[in-house]
């Protein structure tokens, strides 16, 4: 109970955000709207989270006694050199793959999303605002108008920079991209707090899925089935020629295919995707079997 954050937040806790965006999207392209959606990117999160700055957040939270004390004794490091033990405090920092660090991320930063419900700007899907969507590090942004999308990044920025959070944007790897009947209109860079542009682009990559901009929810295969092919070559150099075709089979069916349909189960597909996908896995089985 002691680390609940926003349903906004996605990271670590379920696969549904691409699902989320495509359904926030079709509802405002289907009315004949644009939806603007800047992908923002922490730079260096999960290294520059504050341990005081999280330890605040949890005493805001009335967090018991006890269990903040774990907390901080959690945070020393030991170091074993010989027979020699060596432990020390480091102030900032968590232990990514450990099982509680998702939960103190995810509360660390859920404040922005408090923040952004608060300015009362973005999308809506039926009575549910959606704003903002978190996963993790990664930030998107969703609002109809490019003045408002401004300033949400704007009220984002200011949150991040507050001394308990102390982190800031990485504007290089930050994009915008839109979807609607206005995709193609020229649009003015967005300006973080620095003077640094944050670009439109026509595709985009979020959580391992590329957007491509147009009129309604799109994704891009270009680089799915280039991964694929790779990871297929690879694979027939090293094995190809000792293996069995069931061997090579099941190889590709666990390894490779993974990469070309990731999140195709929240994505729309036309016909010419289906066909593409179809193509490109009839030609593998023509080259394993050489047929």
């Amino acid at each position: 109970m002691f680390f609940t954050s926003s349903d906004n937040q996605f990271g670590f806790k379920c696969s549904q955000a691409i699902f989320t965006v495509k359904s926030v999207v079709n509802e405002y392209t289907s009315a004949g709207s644009t939806v603007n959606l800047c992908a923002l990117n922490l730079r260096k999160a999960f290294d520059k989270l504050i341990h005081f700055g999280l330890f605040i957040e949890l005493m805001d939270r009335a967090i018991p006694t006890s269990f903040l004390s774990v907390i901080e004794h959690w945070m020393f490091i030991s170091v074993r050199f010989c027979d020699l033990f060596s432990c020390f405090l480091v102030s900032c920092g968590i232990r990514q793959g450990d099982v509680l660090t998702p939960f103190l991320f995810a509360f660390y930063v859920d404040d922005i999303v408090r923040k952004v419900d608060e300015s009362d700007l973005g999308c809506r899907l039926g009575l549910k605002r959606i704003a903002i969507i978190l996963y993790a590090d990664d930030i998107l942004l969703l609002e109809p108008s490019v003045d408002s999308l401004q300033k949400l990044l704007r009220i984002v920025e200011l949150e991040l920079g507050l001394f308990e959070l102390d982190m800031s944007l990485n504007t290089k790897k930050s994009v915008c991209i839109r979807f609607g009947p206005r995709y193609q209109s020229p649009c003015c860079s967005l300006k973080s707090i620095k003077g640094d542009d944050i670009f439109w682009v026509a595709s985009c990559r979020y959580l391992g899925v590329w957007l491509k901009a147009s009129r309604q929810f799109k994704i891009d295969l270009t680089h799915c089935k280039k991964f694929f092919l790779c990871a297929v070559n690879a694979l027939f150099s090293k094995v190809l020629r000792i293996a069995s075709e069931e061997t090579m089979l099941h190889l590709i069916s666990t390894k490779c295919v993974p990469i070309l349909l990731y999140g195709l189960d929240a994505c729309p597909l036309n016909v010419a995707d289906k066909r593409s996908l179809d193509f490109i896995q009839t030609r593998l089985l023509m080259k394993l079997f050489n047929t």
